[in-house]
Order: C-alpha cells, then structure tokens, then sequence
C-alpha cells in the first residue's frame, strides 16, 4: 500500500527531489489548489507558504483550525505564517531541512495517521447521548444485514435487552471504543483474541467483535431470513440442515448467557490479546483516546510494574500473539456449522471416549478447563456411567437447569453463580429433588469452579481461525 504525500506550491524540480528521497510506500501527489489537500486523503500535506495566495491560506488554516486535533494528516508548513498551535504542525525553514528531516517527519505521520484511524471519527468527543445514538443505529443495521428487516422476535428482545442494560449500567462508551478498535484491527490486517464477559453477548457478535453467536440453537434462511429455533440440540453446529427458498438454511446457535455480559450490575469487561509487537501503538491509541475524557477517574492506571498487561477502565490488553504464526486470511474466515466434523475430530482425550457431536466436544474442553471436574467425573465417563451431553460442565449449564425448573433469569443466573464459585446452590426445591435429573444435584455438590463456556468458544474460534496447531486442553 502507498501512502499519499499532497504537496501544493512546490517547484517541479523540488517535487523530483521529494520523489527521490521518499523510502518505499510513500507516493506524492500535487495538488492543483488549496481545496486539493482537504480531499486528498494523505498521511503528511506539504505546504510551501510562500506560494499560496492570502485567501487560500485563509481557507486552508480556517478548516484546520475547525478540524484541531481531530486532524489525520500531519501538514508540513514551509515558510513564515503563523500556524495554528495543533499537535499535527510540522515547520520547516527551508525546502532542504524538509529533505534532511523527511525520515522522521514521515515516521512520526504513520504514526499520527495510524493513531487517528484508530479513534475513528464517528464517536470522537461526541457528547453521551450522540454516542448512544450513533452505536444503536449501528447495532440496528448490523442486526438487519444478518437477520433481515423483520428479525424473529426473540433475537430482537434478546438484543433489546442486552442494550436497555448496556445504557443503565452507563458503558455504552466502552463498547464504541472497542467497536472502533477492533474494527480497525480488522482493516489493517492485525489479528486479537477477546475474552471476558463480552463473549456471552449479541450485541459485541453483531458488531463483529466476538467470533461466536450466542442465541439458542436455530437455523436461519439468508433469503427469506426465517428462523427455526431447535431446543433439542445443545449446539447449533450440530443441527442438521434444511432447505428454505431452494437454499440450505444455516445452523447456527452456541445458547450463551447474555447476563453475564452486561446485566444485573455487571460492568462489561473487553480483554485482549494483541500481537507482541502493539503494545507502543496501543499504549498511544489509550493516551490519546477520547474515552480518557469520559472516565478520567479510572483511566490513567497501567498494571503490573513488569508491563505484561495494560489496564484502563474495563479494557485489558496484553500482548502475547505471535502474528507470524497466524493465518494471513484471519480476519475474513468465518467458522461455520460446515467446520463440524473437523471440531469433533480435534482429539481424543486422556482416554475419554471421543466426543460424537460439537456440543459434546464443548463439554469435553470445558471439563478439561478445570481439574478438579476432569478428576471427578473422567472415570464415569470411561466405564459409560455418564455420557458427554449429561455433564454439568460449564457455569451456563446450572443456568439453564435453573431455568428448566422454573427459576427466573435474576435467581438463575445468582444460582449459577454461586455453583460456579464452589458455594453450591442457594435454593434446592422439592421439585428439583423429585425430577429425573436430581443427579445434578449430586454432580455439584463438591464443584469448585466451572469455566465460562462463551471464554472456551471464542478461544476455540481463535485457534481455529488463526490456523494454529492447537493445544486445546491448555488453559
């Protein structure tokens, strides 16, 4: 890719000069007149002062001005006018100290321009409500491009809920930075794991920072946009699929929690993991970031004295990828129902039985998240006392036992929480007692910790978008 130098008012032979001293990747282009630099789309605007009529140096330093320091480009300026005191000024005396400074002038301008594009200018220094209005209408459009005009009425309460409790819990503005951030990550071809409570939301999937779609296990027509929720299954990948409008409709569906995403007082927690070599331009990006203004309180803290992570507000980053051993087409592969047989065929482990189904091996990387699962129930599996799909093996599993035996969300997900935590269940009806699966109730009695099963997909989507060998039992 060349970046654009825009030059106006320079000589022919100083345009030759500055075309022999650009490195590889940078290309110049002269402007015929002063409006020329305000649509060129260059990283750096070479300004000879001394060329330009008063009126049009009026009007260039007037949009400057109005820009300030939301301003992309860095403008070199050579001659004696007064500049306007913006970070993104550059003086030079002379055409020949423009020369003997390009290499740096240029470096600092990628960086500028990189920082830049990473605020993007749709939320930047908005006020709340403007925030708020701009991403709903992004998430509304996003919605209609994967569900159609008319989304089934389940997806849209479920969305609608995620976003009531986004605004009450007051990180709407989180999520606009990260939107923004992930967004260009994708652009410029730099590839991220996320992990934390974003995983179990629709909203983070349907902006496309969280790989995993977290509704119940449905099938979708993508013309017709028709949806047929499939309750038997414990996995959308595992459903098979169907015609609709002469094209086969689309399993999809991984039934996540989207309460621990962003309800009942929680603060949605975005934490990535970043290649090694970001951590300079992210820690700029934060400098610099509008976000600072609106959580100035929590925002100048970075953790750890040995700099293995940085912290500001609810985002975390640590820089632990090494992208060279990523696949180049990350960012545009999809995992879909049709990746199946390669999820269930990962591996055999420590002598369990091999996982029949998506769901099950879910179930098997969850067991093996935690140690203390794995030793209890790895010998029921291997003599056939228990199966795969019966385990109790992840926290969102206690919801939705809870929810089967008549508990509301709120009790639910607190019930869910406290197993999860090894503290057991709160309430034990007679009800739970008497049904056929009271042995759930014997397999949490000694549960110390169940993982997070929206943590482990997204983390087995990464691996398997990224191309690694991966080492799927490792935390």
């Amino acid at each position: 890719m060349n970046h654009k130098i825009a030059a106006y008012g320079l000589a022919e032979g100083q345009i030759s000069h500055l075309e022999a001293s650009l490195t590889e990747g940078y290309k110049p282009m002269t402007a015929e007149c002063v409006t020329d630099l305000l649509v060129a789309d260059a990283i750096c605007v070479i300004v000879d002062a001394t060329q330009m009529r008063k009126d049009a140096l009026n009007t260039l330093l007037a949009y400057y001005m109005d820009v300030g320091d939301w301003l992309d480009e860095t403008v070199v300026w050579l001659g004696d006018a007064e500049l306007p005191d913006l970070p993104s000024f550059v003086r030079c005396d002379s055409f020949l100290e423009l020369l003997t400074e390009l290499k740096s002038i240029l470096t600092r301008a990628q960086v500028h321009y990189d920082t830049m594009q990473m605020y993007g200018s749709e939320y930047a220094y908005l006020p709340k409500r403007a925030i708020e209005e701009s991403l709903e209408g992004d998430i509304y459009s996003a919605l209609h491009r994967k569900y159609g005009e008319k989304p089934d009425s389940l997806i849209l309460k479920r969305m609608r809920q995620e976003w009531t409790a986004l605004l009450e819990s007051g990180n709407v503005a989180d999520l606009a930075a990260v939107y923004e951030l992930t967004s260009w990550l994708k652009r410029n071809q730099h590839p991220y794991k996320i992990s934390g409570d974003a995983t179990s939301g629709l909203i983070p999937y349907l902006l496309g920072i969280t790989n995993v779609n977290p509704l119940p296990p449905h099938l979708h027509c993508p013309k017709c946009h028709r949806t047929i929720w499939q309750p038997a299954y414990t996995d959308g990948f595992d459903i098979p699929p169907i015609n609709c409008c002469d094209v086969a409709m689309i399993p999809d569906g991984h039934n996540l929690v989207w309460q621990s995403y962003c309800s009942y007082g929680n603060n949605p927690v975005y934490d990535f993991s970043l290649p090694e070599d970001m951590r300079e331009q992210i820690e700029h990006w934060l400098d610099n970031h509008w976000l600072k203004l609106l959580k100035s309180d929590i925002w100048d803290f970075t953790a750890s004295t040995e700099a293995e992570y940085i912290q500001r507000g609810n985002l975390f980053f640590e820089f632990t990828l090494n992208r060279n051993r990523i696949a180049k087409d990350f960012h545009t592969k999809a995992i879909t129902a049709e990746n199946r047989n390669y999820i269930t065929r990962i591996g055999k482990a420590k002598d369990i039985p091999s996982p029949n189904c998506v769901g099950e091996m879910i179930a098997l990387l969850c067991l093996a998240d935690d140690n203390n699962a794995w030793d209890k129930y790895s010998a029921m599996l291997r003599d056939g006392t228990l199966k795969l799909s019966e385990l109790i093996s992840c926290r969102e599993d206690i919801f939705f036992y809870l929810k089967a035996h008549g508990f509301v969300d709120k009790d639910a997900f607190r019930g869910m929480n406290w197993v999860r935590k090894g503290r057991g269940f709160p309430v034990i009806t007679d009800e739970m007692r008497a049904s056929e699966d009271n042995w759930v109730l014997t397999q949490c009695e000694k549960c110390r910790r169940l993982p997070s099963k929206a943590t482990i997909l997204e983390y087995l989507f990464f691996m398997l978008k990224a191309l690694i060998s991966p080492e799927l039992l490792d935390s």
